[in-house]
Protein backbone atom coordinates (compact mmCIF):
# COMPACT_ATOMS: atom_id res chain seq x y z
CA UNK A 1 0.00 0.00 0.00
CA UNK A 2 1.50 3.15 -1.29
CA UNK A 3 0.93 6.47 0.81
CA UNK A 4 -1.98 7.71 -1.19
CA UNK A 5 -3.95 4.78 -0.58
CA UNK A 6 -3.58 5.01 2.69
CA UNK A 7 -4.67 8.41 2.89
CA UNK A 8 -7.85 7.86 1.71
CA UNK A 9 -8.50 4.85 3.54
CA UNK A 10 -11.78 5.26 5.53
CA UNK A 11 -11.46 5.44 9.68
CA UNK A 12 -12.22 2.58 10.91
CA UNK A 13 -10.35 0.44 7.91
CA UNK A 14 -7.03 2.60 9.33
CA UNK A 15 -8.03 1.91 12.95
CA UNK A 16 -8.16 -2.16 12.26
CA UNK A 17 -4.71 -1.58 10.57
CA UNK A 18 -3.38 -0.53 14.04
CA UNK A 19 -5.15 -3.00 16.32
CA UNK A 20 -3.82 -5.64 13.43
CA UNK A 21 -0.38 -4.61 13.62
CA UNK A 22 -0.79 -4.20 17.71
CA UNK A 23 0.90 -0.64 17.31
CA UNK A 24 1.58 2.67 17.61
CA UNK A 25 -0.52 1.72 21.17
CA UNK A 26 1.07 4.65 22.97
CA UNK A 27 1.96 8.36 21.68
CA UNK A 28 3.20 11.41 23.39
CA UNK A 29 1.61 14.28 21.71
CA UNK A 30 3.41 17.55 22.58
CA UNK A 31 0.89 19.93 20.93
CA UNK A 32 3.20 23.17 21.15
CA UNK A 33 2.86 26.51 19.95
CA UNK A 34 -0.82 27.76 21.83
CA UNK A 35 0.39 31.27 22.29
CA UNK A 36 1.45 31.66 18.83
CA UNK A 37 -1.50 29.90 17.21
CA UNK A 38 -3.32 32.44 19.45
CA UNK A 39 -2.33 35.73 18.11
CA UNK A 40 -1.30 35.02 14.29
CA UNK A 41 -4.57 32.50 13.85
CA UNK A 42 -7.42 33.35 16.25
CA UNK A 43 -6.14 37.38 16.49
CA UNK A 44 -5.81 37.46 20.15
CA UNK A 45 -3.24 40.54 21.41
CA UNK A 46 -0.70 38.86 23.55
CA UNK A 47 -0.74 41.92 25.47
CA UNK A 48 -3.92 42.15 26.74
CA UNK A 49 -4.35 40.38 30.10
CA UNK A 50 -7.11 38.18 29.19
CA UNK A 51 -4.88 36.89 26.85
CA UNK A 52 -4.28 33.82 28.37
CA UNK A 53 -7.88 32.97 29.50
CA UNK A 54 -9.40 33.91 26.11
CA UNK A 55 -7.02 31.28 24.88
CA UNK A 56 -7.93 28.38 27.14
CA UNK A 57 -11.69 28.90 26.38
CA UNK A 58 -11.00 28.34 22.45
CA UNK A 59 -8.37 25.47 22.54
CA UNK A 60 -9.07 23.15 24.71
CA UNK A 61 -11.68 21.96 22.32
CA UNK A 62 -9.46 21.64 19.68
CA UNK A 63 -7.54 19.52 22.20
CA UNK A 64 -10.29 17.17 22.50
CA UNK A 65 -10.96 16.87 18.65
CA UNK A 66 -7.16 15.95 18.67
CA UNK A 67 -7.80 12.97 20.97
CA UNK A 68 -10.90 12.07 19.30
CA UNK A 69 -9.23 11.91 15.81
CA UNK A 70 -5.99 9.73 17.39
CA UNK A 71 -8.16 7.70 19.68
CA UNK A 72 -11.11 6.58 16.45
CA UNK A 73 -7.30 5.69 14.17
CA UNK A 74 -6.61 2.84 16.31
CA UNK A 75 -4.58 4.69 19.46
CA UNK A 76 -4.99 3.32 23.04
CA UNK A 77 -3.07 5.82 24.95
CA UNK A 78 -1.89 9.04 24.94
CA UNK A 79 1.02 10.91 27.13
CA UNK A 80 0.18 14.77 27.32
CA UNK A 81 2.85 16.86 29.23
CA UNK A 82 0.65 20.19 30.50
CA UNK A 83 2.76 21.76 32.09
CA UNK A 84 6.48 21.99 33.34
CA UNK A 85 8.29 22.92 36.50
CA UNK A 86 9.32 25.91 34.06
CA UNK A 87 6.22 26.99 33.07
CA UNK A 88 5.66 27.94 37.16
CA UNK A 89 8.61 30.38 36.13
CA UNK A 90 6.83 32.21 33.49
CA UNK A 91 5.31 34.84 36.18
CA UNK A 92 1.93 34.50 37.93
CA UNK A 93 -0.55 35.70 35.28
CA UNK A 94 0.86 33.06 33.20
CA UNK A 95 1.20 30.12 35.92
CA UNK A 96 -2.56 31.07 37.52
CA UNK A 97 -4.13 31.31 33.41
CA UNK A 98 -2.51 27.97 32.96
CA UNK A 99 -3.79 26.54 36.34
CA UNK A 100 -6.93 27.80 36.82
CA UNK A 101 -8.14 28.29 33.14
CA UNK A 102 -6.19 25.36 31.42
CA UNK A 103 -6.21 22.61 33.81
CA UNK A 104 -9.58 23.49 34.71
CA UNK A 105 -11.22 21.83 31.69
CA UNK A 106 -9.59 18.82 31.48
CA UNK A 107 -9.42 18.07 35.08
CA UNK A 108 -12.99 19.31 35.75
CA UNK A 109 -15.36 20.35 33.05
CA UNK A 110 -18.47 18.12 32.60
CA UNK A 111 -17.67 19.09 28.55
CA UNK A 112 -14.41 16.87 28.81
CA UNK A 113 -15.91 14.35 32.08
CA UNK A 114 -18.97 13.42 28.94
CA UNK A 115 -15.85 12.85 26.31
CA UNK A 116 -14.24 10.78 29.10
CA UNK A 117 -16.73 8.65 29.04
CA UNK A 118 -17.84 8.52 25.41
CA UNK A 119 -15.04 6.89 24.80
CA UNK A 120 -13.93 5.10 27.75
CA UNK A 121 -10.87 6.93 28.88
CA UNK A 122 -9.31 6.21 31.90
CA UNK A 123 -7.07 9.60 33.52
CA UNK A 124 -3.84 9.60 35.48
CA UNK A 125 -2.13 12.16 36.29
CA UNK A 126 1.79 12.25 36.52
CA UNK A 127 4.24 14.89 37.82
CA UNK A 128 5.34 16.97 41.11
CA UNK A 129 1.93 18.04 42.34
CA UNK A 130 3.45 18.71 45.72
CA UNK A 131 5.71 21.47 43.22
CA UNK A 132 2.70 22.66 42.01
CA UNK A 133 0.95 23.03 45.34
CA UNK A 134 3.88 24.97 47.09
CA UNK A 135 3.57 27.46 44.06
CA UNK A 136 0.12 28.79 45.39
CA UNK A 137 -2.06 25.79 43.43
CA UNK A 138 -3.08 23.18 45.77
CA UNK A 139 -6.12 22.51 44.07
CA UNK A 140 -4.37 20.81 41.63
CA UNK A 141 -3.49 17.56 43.45
CA UNK A 142 -7.13 17.83 44.71
CA UNK A 143 -8.62 18.03 40.60
CA UNK A 144 -6.49 15.66 39.93
CA UNK A 145 -7.35 12.98 42.57
CA UNK A 146 -11.06 13.42 41.11
CA UNK A 147 -10.79 13.00 37.87
CA UNK A 148 -8.71 9.78 38.04
CA UNK A 149 -11.54 8.24 40.63
CA UNK A 150 -14.25 9.23 38.39
CA UNK A 151 -12.43 7.54 35.48
CA UNK A 152 -10.66 4.87 37.13
CA UNK A 153 -13.08 2.26 35.69
CA UNK A 154 -12.90 3.13 31.67
CA UNK A 155 -10.29 1.00 29.92
CA UNK A 156 -10.76 1.47 26.38
CA UNK A 157 -8.55 4.31 26.19
CA UNK A 158 -6.12 5.92 28.59
CA UNK A 159 -4.82 9.11 28.89
CA UNK A 160 -1.85 10.55 31.32
CA UNK A 161 -1.59 14.11 31.69
CA UNK A 162 1.86 15.50 32.87
CA UNK A 163 1.76 18.62 35.31
CA UNK A 164 5.46 19.89 36.61
CA UNK A 165 7.17 16.91 34.45
CA UNK A 166 10.03 18.23 33.92
CA UNK A 167 12.66 15.36 33.69
CA UNK A 168 15.70 17.62 35.21
CA UNK A 169 13.38 17.86 38.34
CA UNK A 170 11.48 14.46 38.10
CA UNK A 171 14.41 12.32 37.17
CA UNK A 172 15.77 12.96 41.12
CA UNK A 173 12.89 12.36 42.39
CA UNK A 174 12.48 9.27 41.15
CA UNK A 175 15.86 8.10 42.27
CA UNK A 176 14.08 8.99 45.58
CA UNK A 177 11.40 7.19 45.46
CA UNK A 178 13.70 3.79 44.35
CA UNK A 179 15.69 4.68 47.72
CA UNK A 180 12.13 4.74 49.52
CA UNK A 181 11.21 1.51 48.04
CA UNK A 182 14.70 -0.22 48.90
CA UNK A 183 14.09 1.59 53.21
CA UNK A 184 11.03 -0.10 52.94
CA UNK A 185 11.49 -3.53 50.90
CA UNK A 186 14.99 -4.06 51.73
CA UNK A 187 15.11 -4.67 47.50
CA UNK A 188 15.40 -2.47 44.86
CA UNK A 189 12.02 -1.92 42.81
CA UNK A 190 11.47 -3.51 39.35
CA UNK A 191 11.09 -1.54 36.40
CA UNK A 192 7.58 -2.14 36.34
CA UNK A 193 7.13 -1.26 40.06
CA UNK A 194 8.80 2.29 39.07
CA UNK A 195 6.16 2.65 36.51
CA UNK A 196 3.51 1.54 38.36
CA UNK A 197 4.39 3.70 41.68
CA UNK A 198 5.38 6.83 38.94
CA UNK A 199 2.07 6.85 37.02
CA UNK A 200 -0.11 5.35 39.29
CA UNK A 201 -0.69 2.33 36.79
CA UNK A 202 0.92 -0.51 34.25
CA UNK A 203 2.00 2.34 31.59
CA UNK A 204 2.84 1.64 28.29
CA UNK A 205 6.00 2.50 26.30
CA UNK A 206 5.34 5.49 23.96
CA UNK A 207 6.01 4.17 20.33
CA UNK A 208 5.14 8.30 18.41
CA UNK A 209 6.38 11.44 20.16
CA UNK A 210 4.78 14.17 17.73
CA UNK A 211 6.65 17.33 18.85
CA UNK A 212 4.72 20.71 17.28
CA UNK A 213 6.56 23.82 16.18
CA UNK A 214 10.57 23.66 17.32
CA UNK A 215 12.76 20.17 16.99
CA UNK A 216 13.61 19.50 20.40
CA UNK A 217 13.22 17.44 23.20
CA UNK A 218 11.97 19.72 25.48
CA UNK A 219 12.65 17.54 28.57
CA UNK A 220 9.23 16.31 28.76
CA UNK A 221 9.84 12.90 27.73
CA UNK A 222 8.11 10.21 30.23
CA UNK A 223 10.61 8.96 32.32
CA UNK A 224 10.77 5.19 32.17
CA UNK A 225 8.83 4.14 29.38
CA UNK A 226 10.00 6.83 26.50
CA UNK A 227 13.10 6.53 24.02
CA UNK A 228 13.86 2.51 23.78
CA UNK A 229 11.66 2.37 20.71
CA UNK A 230 10.23 5.94 20.38
CA UNK A 231 9.77 7.00 16.73
CA UNK A 232 9.79 11.28 16.59
CA UNK A 233 8.07 13.18 14.23
CA UNK A 234 7.74 17.08 13.99
CA UNK A 235 5.01 18.81 12.50
CA UNK A 236 5.47 22.54 11.31
CA UNK A 237 1.77 23.81 12.33
CA UNK A 238 1.16 24.18 15.84
CA UNK A 239 -0.27 21.74 17.85
CA UNK A 240 -4.14 22.39 18.44
CA UNK A 241 -3.53 21.99 14.50
CA UNK A 242 -2.40 18.82 13.91
CA UNK A 243 -5.13 17.12 10.92
CA UNK A 244 -6.07 13.98 10.40
CA UNK A 245 -4.16 14.06 7.05
CA UNK A 246 -0.92 14.85 8.80
CA UNK A 247 -1.61 12.62 11.44
CA UNK A 248 -2.29 9.63 8.96
CA UNK A 249 1.24 10.40 7.01
CA UNK A 250 2.41 9.81 10.55
CA UNK A 251 1.04 6.53 10.85
CA UNK A 252 1.78 5.19 7.08
CA UNK A 253 5.42 6.35 7.53
CA UNK A 254 5.02 4.52 11.13
CA UNK A 255 3.98 1.19 9.62
CA UNK A 256 5.16 1.03 6.39
CA UNK A 257 8.48 3.11 6.06
CA UNK A 258 10.48 2.79 9.56
CA UNK A 259 11.88 -0.32 10.51
CA UNK A 260 11.82 -0.58 14.80
CA UNK A 261 14.96 -2.40 15.47
CA UNK A 262 15.90 -0.90 18.76
CA UNK A 263 19.55 -1.67 17.93
CA UNK A 264 19.03 -5.05 16.57
CA UNK A 265 19.19 -3.97 12.60
CA UNK A 266 20.84 -6.98 10.77
CA UNK A 267 20.74 -6.03 7.37
CA UNK A 268 19.54 -9.05 6.18
CA UNK A 269 17.93 -7.23 3.17
CA UNK A 270 20.27 -5.21 1.77
CA UNK A 271 20.20 -2.80 -0.87
CA UNK A 272 20.48 -3.86 -4.43
CA UNK A 273 23.13 -2.41 -7.22
CA UNK A 274 20.40 -0.18 -8.44
CA UNK A 275 18.73 1.31 -4.87
CA UNK A 276 22.89 1.27 -3.53
CA UNK A 277 23.32 3.94 -6.62
CA UNK A 278 20.03 5.75 -5.59
CA UNK A 279 21.42 6.03 -2.15
CA UNK A 280 24.90 7.00 -2.78
CA UNK A 281 23.35 9.87 -5.10
CA UNK A 282 20.70 10.96 -2.23
CA UNK A 283 23.46 11.41 0.50
CA UNK A 284 26.28 13.18 -1.82
CA UNK A 285 23.60 15.77 -2.92
CA UNK A 286 21.77 16.38 0.76
CA UNK A 287 25.94 16.43 1.70
CA UNK A 288 25.03 19.72 3.79
CA UNK A 289 21.45 18.71 4.93
CA UNK A 290 21.03 19.09 8.67
CA UNK A 291 17.28 18.18 9.49
CA UNK A 292 16.45 20.60 12.47
CA UNK A 293 18.06 24.03 10.90
CA UNK A 294 15.87 26.87 11.04
CA UNK A 295 15.42 30.93 10.95
CA UNK A 296 14.04 33.31 13.53
CA UNK A 297 10.93 35.32 12.70
CA UNK A 298 10.84 37.90 15.54
CA UNK A 299 11.15 35.90 18.91
CA UNK A 300 10.23 32.49 17.18
CA UNK A 301 11.81 29.86 15.48
CA UNK A 302 10.70 28.16 12.54
CA UNK A 303 12.84 25.17 10.20
CA UNK A 304 13.33 25.31 6.81
CA UNK A 305 13.39 22.83 4.06
CA UNK A 306 17.01 21.04 4.14
CA UNK A 307 16.60 17.47 2.45
CA UNK A 308 16.52 17.44 -1.70
CA UNK A 309 15.15 14.41 -3.20
CA UNK A 310 15.82 12.50 -6.19
CA UNK A 311 13.64 12.15 -9.15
Amino acid sequence: MNEAEFLSLKTEQVREIVQKRGRPRAALLILDGTRRAGYIFQSLNPADKNFEKNLYSTIHRRFMSILRMVFDHGLKACFLPLLKHENFERGKNFSFHAVLNGLSYPFKSEEWMEFYREYDVRVNVYGDLEFVGKCGYPQVREWAYEVEQATANHSSHHIYYGVACSNRYEIPRLMSMAVEFYIRKSRMPTLEEMIKAYYGTDAPPVDLMIRHVEVRDSDIQPPLISGHSSQMYFPVIPGMYLSQRVYRRILYDYLYERLITCGKRTYKKSPNTQEVEWLKQYYQMNEDAVLGLGKRIGDLWVPLPQVRGLD
